[in-house]
């Protein structure tokens, strides 16, 4: 009995919700919900400005879901499509709307998550797009075009550019990271007659635009984030980097003006730091007074504007799987996996019976140690375990009891 890994799955290359015979071994999913969410976004289903629709981009593939409950419940694409890797996703002002990158390609909906589609006329793309007012749709590909789109993906207008990353201003001014010869970035507006230099040069990689005022930005780098309030005409203010960023990292920002950048916010444009109970990423629903991030289960809400947060992972089965062990005997397995340790101790005889092994999960052999990395068991001894969890290495000789 040979064993492979992937996203949730045993055996070869996952999708997030399949069963599949391939060459003669069961490709199947394992239903573990959770996932390391690239990104959640807020968008409404049916009328404009309600934010009952959830978007979440799992970095697995087939990892897109959608909830109209608040997160309480998340839901898969119906139908078999196989859009790769999911690496980032934005909603439309359209209800109903929005768009994801899948490995290379970019898609859309018009059902809230129901269907999608690829939009052939752009391809290649990078990890970087953006969506504004009235339809308005910007992608980067790798080839140093950037496509631009103001009726929700159905025509493109293409320009020649080599960006690193785009942003839209509240006043749906389409801003750009141009890569320059030297290796440094030039921000840039852009129009579909082409894109136009401000003059404001720096290491940069990533930008950000303050939801209602147009003209504040916020750029990040590896080693250094600034900011304007003066929109193209700059300048450009340096903030003090907050502790434990070493790498380049997109801020968010609110309206009151409140910075996210990583783990930490500021309040006074980069003087002074806090800590905030977040990682990676932080979504606002000030409609209905939610607060998204990412969490180790996948997704986290919070109720009370960021003081707490609960996992909320129900149907997001887009767990990745690292590693993987088994006894002699093949009853028992581990998984090494996004979220914990799993553990089954009727595999082989379950299999034989064409039925499904049970699973246990999430397995934490400490609070801290949320993802497995590596996993090994005594074949003849399946009660002792090795897991390697956070950059720590665990001993179990009770079959992970303790």
């Amino acid at each position: 009995m040979v064993f492979g890994l992937g996203a949730g799955t045993v055996q070869a290359t996952s999708v997030a919700a399949t069963e599949q015979i391939q060459e003669n071994a069961l490709r199947q999913n394992l239903d573990f919900e959770g996932g390391y969410p690239e990104n959640l976004v807020i968008g409404s289903s049916s009328t404009a400005d309600t934010n009952d629709m959830l978007y979440a981009a799992v970095n697995a593939p087939n990892g897109i879901f959608w909830s109209n409950d608040f997160a309480e419940t998340w839901h898969a694409p119906t139908g078999n499509a196989d859009f790769g890797t999911i690496s980032d996703v934005q909603t439309s002002d359209t209800p109903g709307t929005a768009f994801m990158i899948g490995g290379i390609n970019i898609y859309r909906t018009e059902n809230n998550g129901e269907t999608w589609e690829e939009l052939p006329a752009v391809q290649n793309v990078t990890q970087s797009f953006a969506t504004g007012m009235d339809g308005l749709l910007v992608v980067a590909t790798r080839n140093g075009e950037v496509n631009i789109s103001t009726d929700d993906g159905d025509n493109f207008t293409t320009i020649t550019s080599a960006v690193t990353d785009v942003a839209i201003a509240a006043n749906n001014t389409i801003l750009a990271l141009v890569t320059e010869a030297d290796d440094t970035t030039t921000l840039n507006t852009v129009t579909s007659a082409g894109a136009i230099a401000t003059g404001l040069n720096g290491a940069w990689s990533n930008i950000a635009t303050h939801p209602e005022d147009p003209n504040f930005w916020v750029v990040s780098g590896s080693t250094n984030v600034s900011y304007t309030a003066n929109g193209a005409t700059g300048p450009l203010t340096a903030m003090t980097n907050p502790a434990g960023i070493e790498h380049a990292q997109k801020a968010v920002i609110r309206p009151s003006g409140r910075i996210y950048l990583g783990n930490d916010y500021t309040d006074d444009n980069g003087a002074t730091w806090v800590n905030a109970a977040i990682s990676n990423w932080i979504s606002f629903d000030d409609v209905n007074g939610y607060v998204y991030t990412q969490t180790n289960r996948g997704v986290g809400r919070s109720d009370d504007d960021g003081v707490s947060y609960t996992d909320k992972v129900s149907g997001m089965t887009g767990v990745t799987v690292n590693d993987l062990a088994q006894d002699s005997s093949k009853e028992v397995v581990w998984l090494a996996a996004q979220g914990g340790f799993a553990k089954s101790e009727n595999f082989a005889s379950s299999l034989a019976a064409g039925t499904e092994p049970t699973w246990e999960f999430p397995i934490l052999p400490s609070e801290s140690s949320s993802t497995g990395s590596a996993v090994w068991v005594d074949p003849d001894q399946a009660d002792v375990v090795m897991a390697a969890a956070s950059d720590t290495l665990f001993r179990s000789d009770d079959g992970g009891v303790t």
